[in-house]
Parts: C-alpha cells; structure tokens; sequence
C-alpha cells in the first residue's frame, strides 16, 4: 500500500492475488482503507496476510506519522516496493543497487557449478543456455545500468576462465574477441549489453 498526499481517493492496482492501494496520508485515510479491507474479508471469506504486506510513505511524512499509520494499518512500513513477479517496482531514481540483486541471483547460481570439473566448452554452454539467460527476464522490462552489464559481463568471464572473482588475472584471449560469432572466430557468447538492447 503506498500512502500518499496527492489523492484523496483511493485508487488501487489489482493483478491475480497482489493488490497496490494509493490513500491520503493521514490516520482518518488509515482508518477508512483499515476498515475497507476488514469488510472485504468479511464479505468474501478470504484473509489478507498482514505479515507479508507493506505499507511505504513519501519523504515528507514523519516518523510520527508513519508509527501512528502502522498501528492502524496492523502491518509495516518498507522504504521501496520491493520486487514483483521477480522485478524491481521502480517508484524513483534508479540506481545501481536498483538492479543489484540480477548479479547476487547470478552468481548464486553458479554455486551449483564445480567449474573447475567441467571442460571449457562446457562451460561455454552453461553461460550460454543457463547463466547469461538468468537476467533475461529483467532485461526485457528495464535498460539495465552499464554497471551491472559489466559486472555480469565479470561473472560470465570469470566462469569462463574458471578464476576466484576476487583475484585479479589476465585472460588469456579479449572478452570481445570472445563475444564474437563462431564464424568471426569468437565463441558466441553475448555480451550483457548486447541482450539487453536486444
């Protein structure tokens, strides 16, 4: 539930069993949406999970405030809307941390990896088919920032190579040379930047 000055009804959002309602940002607000949602359980014999929902406010709300709007609302107050349906709700700037948990997801997969128990090429095929896909779904919804490109890019090399992501080494061929198509004699590994424009 984001809480806001700017309207006085409240509006909402509905997709399958997921619900954003937009209120006033005053206890009276609080009250009247508390009392909205007690009746729809009433009348529809569902129950809303007051642990797994939120409530966020804008920046000039006090911390009074907000205390006062949790105790009304029987849920807590969380600084951004988190994920849905595995992306980021974006209600401000992006920033870099934004998008940072495409990398933390990524290189958690590669925990399922002994990279140095498979050859080379198949290596090249679990970037391919399996890790590189792993931001696909980002991707296709946000221009990613040239940050995160570039330390998937890392990932993807240092996989590769099989090296420790925290030791610097030089590689043995340029990672645009890798990049290139079989034909141009690269190994047809696309870059971050590449799939993401694409």
């Amino acid at each position: 539930i984001r809480i806001s000055r700017q309207n006085d009804k409240i509006s909402f959002l509905t997709f399958a069993d997921d619900t954003l309602l937009c209120a006033k940002a005053s206890g009276d607000g609080c009250t009247q949406l508390k009392s909205i949602l007690d009746k729809y359980c009433q009348w529809s014999g569902q129950a809303i999970n007051y642990s797994k929902s939120s409530f966020q406010c804008t920046k000039n709300i006090s911390r009074l405030q907000r205390t006062n709007f949790q105790s009304i609302l029987c849920m807590k107050e969380e600084a951004t809307l988190g994920l849905y349906l595995g992306c980021p709700i974006v209600d401000g700037r992006v920033l870099k941390q934004t998008f940072e948990d495409i990398v933390t997801s990524t290189r958690k997969l590669l925990s399922k990896w002994k990279a140095n128990s498979l050859s080379q090429a198949e290596r090249v095929v679990i970037i391919q088919a399996n890790i590189a896909a792993k931001a696909n779904y980002q991707m296709q919804s946000f221009l990613l920032p040239i940050s995160i490109h570039l330390k998937l890019d890392k990932i993807y090399r240092n996989f590769l190579w099989n090296k420790d992501p925290d030791k610097k080494s030089t590689n043995f061929i340029g990672w645009d040379r890798i990049c290139k198509h079989k034909k141009f004699g690269g190994l047809s590994i696309k870059k971050a930047e590449v799939t993401n424009k694409a």
